[in-house]
């Protein structure tokens, strides 16, 4: 009977193909993560100038419509 040859070159081959594989999983989440907080602080801008708005228009004359249309966009 033949004796058995273990070969590390394979294993250490797939070992770099899955080590290249979760590289580019984290790539792509750090990247989605990074879209994410782009669109969060543009989202907080957009809040911070709806209220800055709100708050001038509440001092120059109070609106009860406009008030309403400012809050509901805030929610949704």
């Amino acid at each position: 009977m033949k004796s058995f040859r273990f070969r590390m070159q394979t294993v250490l081959d797939q070992r770099e193909r899955v080590e290249s594989l979760a590289k580019q999983s984290l790539a792509e989440a750090e990247n989605a993560l990074k879209r994410g907080e782009t669109l969060l602080t543009e989202l907080a801008d957009v809040r911070t100038a709806l209220v800055d708005e709100l708050c001038r228009l509440r001092t120059e004359g109070f609106d009860a419509n406009e008030t309403r249309t400012y809050h509901n966009y805030l929610q949704t």
